[in-house]
């Protein structure tokens, strides 16, 4: 029985990771040589959480240099991600933090969430191009 529970926890962990992580792999004809959306993004977050954000997006569309800073757990987490031609975004975290949405016209505003062993936090965040 005890084997049973320790191979759901496991299940339970790692699925949404990895369907997750296929999500955000960039398809061959999406890969970016100058992105439109290169630079550094800066801004904050809230809900269940609450904080600063931040990240750099190179030519190529990925994210680098990510950071979620959380005010409410005092913790930081590196956010890793990519950026397709037309906006569209996918960053997640090793501690299982997902934000997905558009980056318009240098800003976004969107959803994130956290899959926890017993639970879901979620909120919203808003960011915007500095640099």
């Amino acid at each position: 029985m005890m084997k049973k529970n320790k191979i759901k926890k496991i299940i339970f962990f790692l699925l949404p990771f990895i369907v997750f992580s296929c999500t955000f792999l960039p398809e061959r004809d999406e890969l970016q040589e100058n992105s439109p959306y290169q630079g550094v993004w800066e801004g904050t977050f809230s809900g269940d959480d609450k904080g600063w954000l931040s990240f750099t997006v190179l030519s190529s569309g990925h994210i680098v240099e990510g950071k979620w800073i959380s005010a409410e757990y005092n913790y930081t987490d590196e956010l890793l991600g990519y950026v397709g031609p037309g906006g569209k975004f996918n960053i997640n975290t090793r501690k299982l933090l997902y934000i997905s949405g558009f980056l318009v016209e240098n800003k976004s505003d969107g959803e994130w969430y956290k899959l926890l062993q017993s639970h879901k936090e979620r909120g919203k965040y808003s960011i915007s191009k500095i640099k």
